[in-house]
């Protein structure tokens, strides 16, 4: 059960990504900054931040998001 919640927490987190980007695109802002973002978080990880969430690869292949 709590494998299901966890993918169920994963698929949540990549749907707010994916708003996150809408929204800034909406704005006139560049959607890319989600994914700048998320690898920022990624380096930094002191809080166990990774081990909550997706994985970053898997939430930079939200389109709009991947950070060259």
């Amino acid at each position: 059960m709590a494998v299901r919640l966890m993918q169920g927490n994963h698929e949540r987190e990549l749907q707010a990504d994916r708003r996150a980007a809408e929204l800034l695109r909406l704005a006139g802002l560049a959607p890319i900054a989600v994914g700048r973002m998320l690898v920022k978080l990624a380096r930094n990880d002191g809080g166990g931040y990774s081990g909550t969430h997706p994985a970053l690869d898997a939430r930079l292949e939200n389109p709009g998001l991947r950070v060259e």
